[in-house]
């Protein structure tokens, strides 16, 4: 491996910000007299093009200190702004350094507290005042690990093993309370690390000090890959949205004693019908994703009728017509939303959602201003802002299905499901509206019956025949890729 070649033709060195300054002295004393906080710019040549034809490169100004060199991007023909970075650097390893010994007997409740209050005390709106009760609550659960410690003792470590021992607290209460909606514990660990952070980072500006104390917040893990569901899965939620929920400790839905009204009773699985008005419409979700494999984000938004900015939905009477995942007038973009005509399995349903949402009339005319724009909706009208992820958490939590359950897994549910009715590829990527490539590395998912009929094909004896027949060692005369499968023309071994 080759050293580039260091160019020291200058250095820019000195600064006249006392702060540094007293950076220098505060660290000056060690054995070779240098300063942490001393670091300098050397310029580094680029390094060599291929093609010796190209013009010339610049080279490239790189920070020089103790720790080693960081490279700031910045090229030679801008010394100003290659200074400017450097005093930067200065600052803010001065900075780092104050907030690990300024900040001496500080304890972590105490700033935590302060930052409770400012956030209380700024608060005007209903949206804020919800926000102030949740850093309240946030709080609370940070000053369980790190509230009687100080500043001064704060070292990476201890993030890490806050992260670990929350996670392994969220996890021992939900394995005790399965019925209690399962939050990801290890996206809420972060969270709360994120908000000690902003707290020790804007203690300093509102109370005139001059450091910084970095908290480490370890990155998330890998995320696990939707999977794919079962049909008696997919009859789980539709089950639940209309009013079912899982008994996790008998195996079996609940049940309860209603009195009809004529006194007699009887028992009904309908044990939570309140959930029903928003099953409702979590119910055409899960319809609509898992025979067509649009995403939901993009279902949010879909309305009834031509529009220019929205996806929509183009139907006649019968439920004939064309799903549009773009809006008319919207510019094409990487992301794949092509147009598809509606399948049979999808007219039903689409003539039954027409005709409550006063898009089809009862004469069967079409309507330009349906009663309701949005095919989902919440209970209250309009089309939602957010995502669907929770209110999908809570109704998989009512159909006992596992947390790895996701709003993604209908697509990944549609894709399989088509793969192992033998809808070819083409096709696939047309209606469901993905590109063949991510079809095929994400989406794809093996069924028990597609091993199977793949086992069967592969010990199919006539494909095995047909194999046999194929000459492999006679390739193309012209062929010059495979020069070593053509006859051997040299001297022959005497036997």
């Amino acid at each position: 491996m080759k050293i580039r070649p260091v160019r020291a033709a200058r250095e820019l060195r000195g600064s006249e910000n006392p702060l540094l300054d007293f950076a220098s002295a505060l660290n000056r004393g060690t054995g070779d007299g240098a300063s942490a906080f001393d670091g300098r710019l050397e310029l580094r040549a680029p390094r060599r093009s291929q093609k010796s034809r190209r013009r010339k490169k610049l080279g490239i100004y790189y920070v020089v200190s103790r720790e080693g060199a960081v490279s700031t991007g910045i090229r030679e023909n801008e010394p100003d702004r290659a200074q400017r970075y450097l005093d930067g650097y200065r600052a803010r390893r001065l900075n780092e350094t104050l907030g690990r010994v300024l900040p001496g007997s500080l304890t972590f409740a105490t700033v935590i507290a302060d930052h409770v209050d400012n956030v209380r005390r700024s608060a005007k709106t209903p949206g804020q005042r919800r926000r102030a009760a949740a850093v309240e609550y946030q709080s609370v659960v940070l000053n369980r690990f790190f509230g009687t410690k100080t500043l001064s003792e704060y070292r990476m470590q201890m993030s890490i093993d806050f992260k670990n021992q929350y996670i392994d607290e969220r996890n021992a209460f939900y394995d005790a309370n399965p019925d209690r909606h399962r939050k990801d514990p290890e996206s809420t660990a972060t969270q709360l690390l994120r908000l000690l952070r902003y707290a020790i980072r804007s203690y300093p500006e509102r109370h005139g000090y001059f450091w910084v104390l970095n908290i480490h917040v370890p990155k998330p893990g890998p995320k696990k890959p939707a999977r794919w569901l079962r049909r008696q899965e997919v009859a789980r939620l539709l089950l639940a949205c209309m009013g079912y929920r899982w008994d996790h400790e008998r195996g079996d839905w609940m049940t309860k004693e209603v009195i009809r009204a004529d006194g007699t009773t009887t028992i009904t699985r309908k044990v939570a019908p309140e959930n029903r008005i928003m099953g409702e419409y979590l119910s055409r979700v899960i319809r609509f994703i898992t025979k067509t494999g649009t995403r939901h984000d993009v279902m949010l938004s879909m309305a009834w009728g031509s529009r220019m900015r929205l996806a929509c939905i183009v139907a006649n009477a019968d439920g004939s017509g064309w799903i549009h995942r773009r809006g008319l007038a919207e510019i094409d973009t990487t992301k794949a939303r092509p147009s598809t005509e509606i399948v049979d399995d999808l007219k039903c349903l689409i003539r039954a959602w027409g005709r409550q949402d006063g898009y089809i009339l009862p004469d069967g005319t079409i309507s330009k201003q349906p009663k309701h724009k949005y095919l989902i909706r919440p209970p209250g009208g309009g089309n939602y802002k957010t995502y669907l992820n929770v209110q999908f958490r809570k109704l998989c939590n009512n159909a006992g299905l596992s947390r790895d359950v996701t709003i993604h897994s209908l697509k990944h549910t549609a894709v399989s499901w088509a793969y192992q009715r033998g809808v070819s590829l083409a096709a696939a990527e047309q209606m469901l509206g993905t590109s063949a490539e991510t079809l095929l590395a994400h989406y794809v998912h093996w069924g028990h019956d597609s091993r199977i009929s793949a086992k069967d094909e592969f010990n199919n004896y006539a494909s095995r025949r047909k194999l046999r027949a194929i000459h492999h060692h006679d390739p193309e005369p012209d062929d010059r890729v495979r020069p070593y499968d053509r006859p051997f023309k040299g001297r022959t071994r005497r036997r």
